[in-house]
């Protein structure tokens, strides 16, 4: 949203109350948001999108949500009314959707709930006792070991400082909040492996979240509380490989946006 806002403040023509707004919905489209999207309909939601936000007839007193007018004065106190007007919990008419969306949401997570129950009764039925800890060892091993080399290779990335700063430019913004993502992957990742390598030593219980992680791995799947934060190659070993150097590569990005030479 910060980025967001500095592009508008940054487009040309906003001084004299003409936002350039080809660049604004170009740039919010193919930089900022756009590289997160990867498939067509969601491309042509966020276009759409963009035209309904990003517009004049918005800052004409437009309405947001249901019930929730964009200000036409240039008030601090009328934005604040506003903003405090907005319900405290989501609606989905707040973003544009169904009513009844609420609805098949809902019953997404109590199938996922449903399905993750069914998951334990499995494990309880097989019982802690299907675990061999030397089929974990020999399995796992190599998938440890080259975790903790391509591991040894971000230093800079885990040590990395970023202090996402409001009047720093757009580009330099994203930069630093996809190293904060790219931080998050990694420990995330290494808590993960961390716990099958203490349960493998035998210094840890077997939990059914490092049990799944292990399961997956021996199968030769990548994790999946893995592929939710990130989706690359199917192999888990090339997995690994493709997150650290993408890492490595946002970390050296960062430090040319620290120094001024990134776009330069």
């Amino acid at each position: 949203l910060r980025t967001a806002i500095d592009i508008c403040d940054s487009a040309g023509g906003v001084a004299k109350g003409q936002p350039d707004w080809a660049a604004i919905h170009g740039l919010l489209s193919l930089a900022v948001y756009g590289g997160r999207v990867d498939n067509l309909h969601d491309e042509r939601l966020l276009h759409s999108f963009l035209q309904q936000y990003f517009s004049r007839a918005m800052l004409s007193g437009g309405r947001l949500a249901q019930g929730v007018a964009i200000p036409t004065s240039n008030r601090h106190a009328d934005y604040l009314r506003a903003i405090e007007s907005i319900p405290p919990i989501d609606s989905p008419t707040l973003f544009g959707l169904p009513a009844n969306a609420g609805m098949a949401v809902q019953k997404r997570a109590a199938t996922a709930v449903r399905a993750s129950l069914r998951e334990l009764d499995r494990d309880e039925a097989e019982s802690t006792s299907s675990f061999d800890r030397e089929v974990w060892t020999h399995a796992l091993s190599p998938v440890l070991s080259l975790w903790q080399k391509l591991l040894s290779g971000c230093e800079r990335v885990r040590a990395a400082r970023h202090q996402l700063d409001t009047c720093a430019q757009p580009v330099d913004s994203f930069v630093s909040l996809e190293l904060l993502k790219a931080q998050a992957i990694l420990k995330k990742i290494d808590a993960s492996l961390s716990a099958i390598g203490r349960v493998a030593r035998g210094v840890e219980l077997l939990s059914a979240k490092t049990k799944a992680d292990g399961a997956s791995l021996i199968g030769g799947r990548i994790p999946p509380a893995w592929a939710k934060e990130w989706e690359g190659s199917e192999e888990p070993a090339e997995w690994m490989r493709q997150v650290t150097s993408r890492a490595i590569a946002i970390e050296a990005w960062h430090g040319a946006a620290q120094g001024g030479g990134l776009l330069s």
